[in-house]
């Protein structure tokens, strides 16, 4: 178990970094139930990190020698000051999330199949299959399948499409911000993940989101 909670430190490091390399505003992310994420801490350069939940409930702190970890089962501090979340729950984990008072995230969870989502928003997929190849197609209303990539054993993946929106991040099928045209049925290995509706006009709140 303590393996794995370090590997998965070192990939959620990696895919932070990324996303420094790309966000530039509060990142609007919908994730499924039971998956996982992490939140990059922009805008600081304070080794000092302490991380809110809904402006109210501190999750992690640090302080020079000293740090406060409200759960460390579910909630990874990288180096970097990125915030892993592990497992998410509909109910303890949806909502805002700030470092040190900077608004960085607003993560909607997600369960079940179907979704409502407004456009612009960043979606995680993950593979329901336990088999190590992947591969995601998209299927629009009234169309054939559209591959999207294959990712295999080893770890690299083989676009299907130009769209660099579309990606593998966080072990899940990452769609940054999500077009009306991102609608549709998503497959893995045959299987489907996820009924896709993209809602214009409503960029920002969660409630225009199907749970």
């Amino acid at each position: 178990m303590i393996r794995f909670f370090v590997f998965l430190c070192q990939v959620c490091l990696l895919q932070t970094l990324q996303i420094r390399e790309n966000a530039t505003a509060v990142l609007r992310l919908s994730v499924l139930q039971d998956h996982h994420v992490c939140l990059p801490c922009l805008g600081s350069d304070s080794l000092d990190v302490v991380w809110t939940h809904q402006d109210r409930t501190v999750l992690v702190t640090r302080q020079r020698n000293y740090e406060m970890n409200r759960d460390g089962s579910r909630f990874q501090l990288q180096l970097d000051g990125s915030l892993c979340l592990l497992r998410l729950q509909l109910l303890q984990d949806a909502g805002t999330y700030r470092c040190n008072d900077r608004l960085q995230a607003e993560l909607q969870v997600l369960t079940g199949q179907d979704f409502l989502l407004p456009a612009g928003r960043t979606l995680l997929l993950p593979c329901s299959s336990s088999k190590p190849r992947q591969r995601w197609v998209h299927r629009r209303e009234g169309q054939t399948r559209e591959g999207i990539f294959t990712r295999f054993k080893n770890g690299t993946v083989k676009p299907e499409r130009e769209d660099r929106r579309f990606s593998f991040q966080h072990d899940a099928l990452q769609i940054l911000d999500l077009l009306p045209g991102d609608a549709g049925e998503y497959l893995c290995n045959g299987k489907l993940e996820a009924r896709v509706t993209v809602q214009t006009g409503c960029l920002v709140s969660p409630e225009c989101a199907n749970h």
